[in-house]
């Protein structure tokens, strides 16, 4: 009977004793939800290296097909073209970086119209806590290759081919291709090149669960589209015995006419985890639209302590200099054709003026040698 009632109390009071009574920025404590436990599911980590091209254990139910020498191409192909174009890269932006990091450092990192990019994010901000990503791409499907057939299997490893032709050469998804390129329900989905991405970079796996944001922008269980307007998936995940990560990607229109009508629920999400530090990369220039596009600007703006972006994110002049210090690295000349129209006069003469210097490494949508831009942005 003490043991019991010793039990209760136990439980009851918990708790309290580890709950924060005044989180930061943050006024409504978070569900329980929006931190998960370090589950360590095996069979995520096992099909995250499956899809690296990974060695396996001989105990796998995946071991089999590692032996077969079509797997064996694939994973030959993907390792050579990673040593060969993505990561050298990796490593020039991590090098460079450490002297021009930004002094404020948040545990919550943003990534606006990301894709499945997770690796050049981690490369500048590896010690997040948590990752949130959108995109008008769905998540897709966790891949599941043990119920699938080796036909199946091969196809699923030529779609991954096909979506990281780009990536893997320029360093960004093309933006009308995307929606060819990312799959909804085979390897190449979101949710599969992101484990990819995870453990080529050394990472490991420990949960993935679908996710959604509810009518009170706050998170929850996926309950279906037509219940959850803004969905998508989350990702647990470490390096070696580092802590838990947690990675959030949600397929969204973030356009002003959508946030409104469909997904009201969705700046009111982000606010909840304020301050972020905001990486923009390969932006298609969306937030240049002041009609279209201006409700996750200023959120971004607002909710930002720090945004790292190339000249496809933010225009230079709403970076206010009341507001912000900013740093400008690299060359600008004027944006790709295909959005020639969205030059900036001021950002063009400032660079020229205050750049620090070329890049050593490719960014944005500029991959050739020596064109890429930065601008590091942190506000006072």
């Amino acid at each position: 009977m003490k043991f019991t009632v010793f039990l209760y109390i136990f439980f009851l009071v918990c708790p309290l004793l580890f709950c924060d009574s005044n989180p930061k920025n943050n006024p409504e404590a978070p569900k329980p939800l929006d931190v998960p436990q370090p589950v360590v599911s095996p069979i995520y980590e096992e099909t995250a290296r499956f899809l690296a091209g990974k060695p396996l254990n001989e105990s796998s139910a995946l071991y089999k097909i590692t032996e077969n020498d079509s797997y064996k191409k694939y994973a030959a192909e993907l390792s050579e073209n990673w040593k060969k174009f993505q990561s050298p890269n990796l490593d020039k932006m991590r090098f460079w970086w450490k002297s021009h990091a930004t002094k404020k450092s948040e545990k919550n990192i943003l990534y606006p119209f990301s894709g499945p990019d997770i690796m050049n994010v981690l490369t500048f901000f590896p010690d997040g806590d948590t990752y949130t990503m959108f995109g008008l791409e769905p998540s897709g499907a966790i891949p599941d290759p043990y119920n699938m057939d080796e036909k199946q299997i091969d196809s699923g490893f030529n779609n991954i081919r096909r979506s990281l032709n780009s990536i893997l050469r320029v360093n960004f998804f093309r933006t009308k291709s995307m929606a060819v390129d990312l799959g909804t329900a085979s390897f190449n989905s979101i949710a599969g090149l992101v484990m990819l991405f995870l453990s080529k970079e050394g990472y490991t796996i420990s949960d993935m669960r679908k996710i959604a944001i509810d009518g009170e922008g706050s998170l929850t269980v996926f309950e279906g589209a037509w219940k959850n307007p803004v969905h998508g998936i989350e990702i647990s995940f470490r390096k070696g015995g580092g802590k838990l990560q947690i990675l959030r990607y949600f397929s969204v229109n973030v356009a002003n006419q959508n946030l409104e009508t469909n997904s009201p629920n969705f700046i009111p999400y982000l606010a909840k985890g304020n301050p972020y530090c905001t990486f923009i990369k390969s932006a298609s220039y969306l937030m240049h639209n002041e009609a279209g596009f201006s409700q996750i600007r200023s959120a971004i703006l607002n909710f930002s302590s720090s945004i790292v972006q190339d000249d496809s994110g933010i225009p230079l002049r709403c970076f206010l200099p009341e507001e912000w210090d900013v740093a400008l690295h690299g060359v600008y000349y004027k944006p790709i054709g295909l959005f020639a129209n969205l030059t900036q006069p001021d950002l063009r003469k400032a660079m020229k003026e205050k750049s620090t210097g070329v890049l050593p490494f490719s960014y944005g949508y500029h991959f050739g040698k020596e064109q890429s831009n930065l601008l590091v942005a942190e506000k006072r």
